[in-house]
């Protein structure tokens, strides 16, 4: 069984850089778990970062385990999901 770390180098190796936003994420059972540096390295930001969305009031769902933080892959694309923005159809009108 391969690790989370070694499908991210197979993936990051096989696409281009600005595709590979969420790839292994996106390719992940819903079911599975993955911790905060894993995640940080997937989406391509920082461990802090993940930490300060976490806690945001509508934040990454995720679970603390002992001292560690673990995020389920499908509320984590749900998320991503949620916060996907479209353009402002009256503004674009306007032009």
């Amino acid at each position: 069984m391969t690790t989370f770390a070694e499908k991210h180098e197979v993936l990051e190796q096989q696409r281009p850089r600005q595709h590979q936003f969420a790839a292994l994420l996106f390719s992940l059972p819903d079911d599975a778990w993955i911790d905060r540096e894993e995640l940080a390295r997937d989406l391509d930001v920082t461990t802090r970062t993940i930490t300060n969305w976490t806690c945001q009031a509508d934040g990454i769902p995720h679970v603390r385990l002992g001292a560690t933080t673990r995020y389920r892959a499908g509320s984590v694309k749900a998320w991503l999901l949620a916060r996907e923005r479209f353009p402002n159809k009256r503004r674009q009108a306007a032009r």
